[in-house]
């Protein structure tokens, strides 16, 4: 059965994310912080690294981007550039949430730094670039990033721990971590009223938040003070390896986008749009 070649590419958050996946393997994982360039760097990034691999557009199958939520120009910067090339190259395309990459990006993290007791190592080789870990208790993760105002992009995800499930590039990633709420923008105390009340309810619950936790690191840090090394804080960047591992699974799947209808997932609406609504309203 012929591996398939994939270019991942997420540009939702202040970190420039793309990787090359044959397969479950990573080849190659870019992340660059200048976030004021992802209009700039995106491109030769992706073409810098094709080069290096001797990979050609008509060897890639399939391209995976993030589609949000986050920074509003930054998700329309991936998901053009996306769609751009698989309309030239005549790929498919699929879109994920940046959100649940960034959660497996957070979970990945910590695994790899033995940062929670949680979560363990399952490669007994740290360069084998089929990464894969195992939680050893039930873990919830909120992936978040900051929409100020006291506000972050995020969703909640459970780690089945009782089953001891592999979070690996295979598709059961969709069964080990499951889906508890819609990508959106909320509250930061909303959020950690929440967990609050998860982790009083299940004693064995460990939760994780993830990605740009400094941002919100003191009000954090009182959910820790309560309830010790069962809140875990991994500021953690985005790693596009996980956009191409939750894409592959869509394309396995037969699970593809229309490359003209691929749109972004901004959750919210510009300020602009707020006000023409507001305006429109008031003309009715």
């Amino acid at each position: 059965m012929h591996t398939k070649k994939m270019l991942a590419l997420d540009t939702s958050t202040a970190t420039m994310a793309a990787a090359l996946l044959e397969g479950t393997s990573i080849i190659n994982t870019i992340q660059s912080s200048e976030e004021r360039n992802h209009s700039i760097r995106l491109n030769p990034t992706m073409q810098a690294m094709l080069t290096e691999q001797g990979w050609t557009g008509s060897q890639v199958d399939c391209i995976a981007v993030g589609i949000g939520p986050g920074s509003y120009t930054g998700v329309r910067i991936s998901v053009t550039a996306a769609k751009t090339l698989a309309w030239a190259w005549r790929k498919p395309v699929v879109g994920v949430s940046s959100l649940h990459a960034l959660a497996l990006s957070g979970l990945a993290a910590a695994a790899q730094g033995e940062k929670m007791s949680a979560i363990v190592m399952e490669n007994t080789d740290t360069n084998d670039s089929e990464f894969s870990f195992a939680c050893q208790a039930p873990v919830r993760v909120y992936p978040i990033m900051d929409a100020r105002r006291g506000q972050v992009y995020t969703a909640a995800f459970d780690i089945n721990g009782q089953s001891k499930h592999v979070i690996t590039g295979r598709l059961s990633i969709q069964e080990a971590c499951t889906r508890l709420s819609a990508d959106g923008i909320r509250m930061l105390v909303d959020i950690a009223a929440e967990a609050v009340q998860a982790l009083e309810n299940d004693p064995e619950l460990h939760v994780m938040f993830a990605g740009d936790v400094d941002q919100h690191r003191a009000e954090l840090e009182e959910l820790q003070a309560v309830f010790g090394p069962r809140v875990h804080l991994e500021s953690s960047a985005m790693d596009a390896a996980w956009i191409g591992v939750l894409g592959l699974a869509r394309l396995l799947a037969g699970d593809t986008d229309e490359v003209h209808r691929l749109e972004p997932n901004y959750t919210q609406l510009t300020e602009a749009e707020t006000k023409l609504k507001q305006q429109q309203q008031q003309v009715k």
